[in-house]
């Protein structure tokens, strides 16, 4: 199993949430995922952040660069209410 997933400046958008987010609830081995410069936006993030909620593997996030406004920044807040494992 890998531990560490880059996907940087590829463009996600919300297809590429949706299978992070896929991914992410799934997961048991993943500890960092840098996803700087993909064009998530608020509703891309809101997608992650979801399955953040659930996930108990991955302690770190770098997630800049993805056009988010406030309705991102409050569903990832929210969603790392919930997570104990996400401390970067």
């Amino acid at each position: 199993p890998f531990h560490e997933l880059c996907v940087w400046d590829v463009t996600l958008g919300l297809e590429g949430a949706r299978v992070i987010a896929d991914g992410l609830a799934h997961n048991t081995s993943l500890t960092r995922l840098y996803l700087e410069r993909n064009a998530l936006g608020d509703a891309g993030v809101a997608i992650i952040a979801e399955a953040l909620r659930t996930n108990a593997t991955l302690e770190g996030l770098l997630i800049s660069e993805n056009d988010l406004g406030v309705d991102g920044v409050r569903a990832l807040c929210e969603a790392l209410q919930h997570n104990t494992t996400v401390n970067w």
